[in-house]
């Protein structure tokens, strides 16, 4: 009878976590600073809240920061080499990257490929704008980004302003740049 309430305890308290976890309870960050975050909740990744800051390297290994970035809009583009929306998008941002370079910082987050292989696609792309590497997915995690390509465009002072799952077209980016201060 003892070992039948012990399993029906150890039962009902793995149910209990696991609903908890559903739900947000005890939820615990599993990158936090080690991952060169900045302290923030997944819970803040939304339109109108701070964008996380993260520390990563680029291509060349050149150690950056996000805040490094802020002064000026920032959008932040999510993107794999195997992506086709990706690899059709790349085009519009490298263009935009270079149109309103005064008024506006592009990034493009590269999720945990080799470095070999983004700067083989990169240099095929002819793409301009620094693609900062996110080995591991640690960074894509703690924006919760789930699908490619996924862009957040920030106002000059990080605060999330445009969040977009999928390619932009050019009148979808011209739209949300103009809302951010970016005229076309």
């Amino acid at each position: 009878m003892k070992n039948i309430l012990l399993f029906l305890g150890g039962v009902l308290l793995g149910f209990a976590l696991g609903i908890g976890l559903l739900i947000g309870i005890g939820h615990v960050n599993p990158v936090g600073m080690v991952a060169g975050f900045f302290p923030a909740s997944t819970d803040q990744i939304r339109v109108g809240a701070h964008a996380p800051i993260f520390a990563t390297s680029t291509l060349d290994n050149q150690s950056v920061n996000l805040q490094q970035a802020l002064g000026k809009p920032v959008l932040i583009n999510f993107w794999a080499t195997w992506c086709p929306p990706c690899r059709e998008e790349m085009p519009l941002l490298n263009d935009a990257s270079v149109k309103y370079a005064s008024e506006l910082t592009v990034i493009g987050v590269n999720v945990d490929e080799p470095v070999s292989s983004v700067q083989n696609y990169i240099s095929q792309m002819k793409i301009s704008f620094p693609i900062w590497m996110d080995p591991g997915g640690a960074i894509s995690d703690r924006y919760l980004v789930d699908a490619f390509p996924t862009t957040f465009i920030l106002d000059k002072n990080g605060i999330i302003q445009i969040l977009k799952i999928g390619a932009f077209t050019q009148d979808e980016l011209d739209n949300d740049l103009e809302k951010v201060g970016v005229v076309p």
